[in-house]
């Protein structure tokens, strides 16, 4: 079993995740998941390419509906 990293946040706070992408992967080859469903943009989830390796992924705040796992995949390969 592979050790999985967890985050306790605050309801409230702001959160962002990090996707660290090789340059060879295009934004469309990567698929955001929540509780293994895709994630969906809302009000206080959005998505943002920082360089050409790096999308955040930015919560605010941090809603009770958005606990859960997150996953993403690249070219359908899930990555922890």
């Amino acid at each position: 079993k592979e050790n999985i990293p967890v985050h306790e946040v605050t309801e409230g706070d702001m959160m962002h995740l990090t996707v660290e992408k090789p340059t060879t992967v295009n934004l469309s080859d990567i698929k955001l998941y929540k509780n293994n469903q895709p994630l969906l943009t809302s009000k206080n989830i959005h998505t943002e390419t920082t360089s050409p390796t790096t999308l955040d992924i930015k919560f605010s705040p941090v809603e009770l509906i958005d606990c859960g796992y997150y996953s993403i995949s690249i070219r359908d390969q899930i990555q922890p």
